[in-house]
């Protein structure tokens, strides 16, 4: 059954077979191919929306990948889609992570905006990121928090959520 989330303030709508599954990835068969479990990771994503300081959403999820395999995150609204695929790759022992955005915008009186843009980030297993798909300093604001593991070596949430609690607590961004 899909279930449909409206986000009136800012006219998102999102449709999810489940909470979820605003996040996609191919599945792969790790468990049923050991050489795979070597190279699988794990990005761990903490996709915000506020705006005017209220909280509109706020998704966690994670998906296994592999280096060259895309993870994408879909956000539809009634003026807005976003469209991010999150591409890590492994080169001379060190990783990147590409995140590549489509962004259309109807804006009334002006008609429709198309941006796009390619970020080659360095990241390494444990370190976080933040991506804002429409800047910091746009109205909403769109934040997704990134975090890449070993695949198997991923904290538990509990983990996850005490850790994003200590770091707000201290003010630091989770």
């Amino acid at each position: 059954m899909i279930s449909a989330k409206v986000l009136s303030a800012i006219g998102i709508f999102i449709i999810c077979a489940s909470q979820n599954h605003l996040i996609e990835a191919q599945r792969l068969p790790v468990d049923e191919l050991p050489a795979l479990r070597d190279r699988a990771m794990v990005l761990h994503i903490t996709t915000k929306i506020e705006e005017n300081n209220l909280e509109l959403l706020n998704s966690v999820d994670s998906r296994v990948t592999m280096p060259g395999r895309p993870v994408i995150i879909r956000l539809v609204g009634e003026n807005l889609n976003i469209l991010i695929q999150f591409t890590p790759y492994l080169q001379e022992n060190n990783y990147t992570l590409v995140a590549q955005s489509q962004i259309w915008i109807n804006i009334p009186e002006r008609g429709m905006s198309y941006r796009t843009a390619n970020h080659s980030i360095p990241i390494d297993f444990g370190e976080s990121i933040l991506y804002f798909p429409l800047g910091s300093d746009h109205t909403p604001v769109i934040e997704l928090h990134l975090t890449m593991y070993r695949f198997g070596e991923e904290p538990r949430s509990e983990d996850s959520n005490r850790q994003g609690r200590e770091n707000r607590n201290r003010g630091n961004t989770p």
